[in-house]
């Protein structure tokens, strides 16, 4: 790192999204709660939508197979390509310049298909 890109200047950054994300949901908070009082004061109701677990049942199979799907996704390629790059330069002998594109190769692949 030199002394204008520092990880310094990087947490900084994130730092700063994280206060400028709170302060946009207190924000929207109180313009919800606004607007809740705007639609009593005109006389609608408010109701507020009951959740039950049961209501999970209803969700058709698509949603169950997507939902399957992603859960693969993050439990097993997801960890594997952190792993990838070192288990590729390591297993087939590869420079450790051209390891992680070998590795991210799949994603260029599902982005092209």
């Amino acid at each position: 790192y030199n002394s204008t890109n520092s990880i310094e200047t990087c947490l900084w950054v994130g730092f700063g999204i994280c206060i400028f994300s709170f302060v946009a949901g207190i924000f929207l908070t109180i313009l919800d709660k606004y607007g809740e009082k705007k639609d009593k004061a005109e006389g609608q109701e408010v109701e507020a939508e009951k959740v039950n677990i049961k209501d999970l049942l209803k969700f058709a199979l698509p949603f169950w197979l997507i939902t399957a799907s992603c859960i693969t996704v993050y439990i097993a390629i997801i960890p594997w390509n952190g792993i990838a790059p070192n288990y590729i330069e390591k297993r087939f002998d590869v420079s450790h310049t051209w390891a992680p594109p070998i590795a991210s190769a799949t994603y260029l692949t599902a982005s092209i298909l």
